[in-house]
């Protein structure tokens, strides 16, 4: 999993230190195994963990300096989690990757509105943080299932701007939380699905540039259905024409054919296979950027991503 070569993407961090942050999660502190500074990494930014068996999973980072990562066992999910969350402790490595920020704070905003539901706060903190230190408006709601469930219960409750809504009680809802703030504050959300789903009917008529969604599952109610029988992909730098059938992804063509493609989530979510698109017209099915800001930047997700036309060409 590595892009062309030229660089390393990803390096053995430690883990410095473990705590207990509230019913299933864990929080790890990570530093580099080499001891060299890790990447410089803004709010917003998330990482992979590789597992030992090949598998990846992202994580955002509560804190760039140290790396602090929140990880959440889900007992009925795939395993990766649970594994990652019940096996690491203080003194282990595991191999992570670069940080990536899909969900980078827009400059220049007046008023910021935080919308966390559950794990979601993690992608959120560390920019309620940078806030907070640059002396900027900003409020954060924080919607959990119950006090044992609350991420840093403790020590969030207290915090300036930090409104936590434990279900069990009256609950603030969103709607309520949003009409407290007009049209020129920018909206970030990260949550559960549903939550997500209700965010987007809520801030509809509002300007997309303040609107801002980080996923932790593929959003399958908005994707473009596909209906092409296959087509092909040509590499600008070597002219190699690849095939892609129908039932297969242009990332898994192309590592097939043993092109050395960066990947990670393979859902769409966190932006590794990215890539430029030179010529033809792409069917856009992530969930990081919406068709025009693809179009904008000429760019495509490789994992999920199809093809209007009969053939795309791609910067590789």
């Amino acid at each position: 999993m590595s892009s062309d070569g030229s660089a390393p993407t990803t390096q053995q961090a430690l883990i410095t230190a473990r705590q207990v942050a509230g019913r299933d999660i864990c929080l790890l502190t990570l530093q580099a195994e080499n001891g060299a500074p890790l990447p410089e990494a803004m709010p917003g930014a998330h990482i992979d963990l590789h597992l030992p068996d090949g598998r990846s999973r992202q994580y955002s980072l509560l804190s760039c300096a140290p790396y602090t990562i929140a990880i959440k066992a889900v007992r009925d999910g795939r395993g990766a989690s649970q594994w990652l969350h019940d096996t690491l402790k203080v003194g282990d490595t595991i191999r992570i990757g670069m940080p990536r920020n899909n969900f980078a704070l827009r400059e220049g905003a007046t008023d910021t509105v935080l919308l966390a539901g559950g794990i979601g706060i993690t992608a959120l903190l560390c920019m309620y943080d940078a806030l907070i230190a640059e002396g900027r408006t900003v409020c954060l709601h924080y919607w959990a299932r119950s006090v044992e469930e609350t991420f840093l219960h403790a020590q969030l409750s207290s915090r300036p701007g930090l409104h936590i809504h434990s279900c069990g009680g009256r609950v603030t809802s969103m709607a309520a939380v949003m009409a407290e703030h007009g049209p020129e504050a920018d909206l970030y959300c990260c949550g559960p699905t549903r939550m997500l789903a209700e965010f987007t009917a809520l801030t509809q008529g509002r300007n997309p540039q303040r609107l801002h969604i980080e996923r932790f599952s593929a959003d399958s109610t908005t994707l473009p259905e596909t209906t092409d029988n296959g087509f092909s992909v040509q590499l600008a730098r070597s002219g190699t024409t690849i095939a892609v059938g129908k039932d297969q992804s242009i990332l898994e063509a192309l590592t097939e054919a043993g092109v050395d493609i960066e990947y990670s989530c393979e859902e769409g979510l966190c932006g590794a296979c990215e890539a430029r698109v030179l010529d033809g017209t792409p069917l856009h099915r992530d969930s990081i950027r919406t068709p025009d800001e693809h179009d904008q930047r000429r760019t495509i997700m490789l994992c999920v991503s199809r093809a209007r036309s009969g053939i795309l060409v791609l910067d590789l």
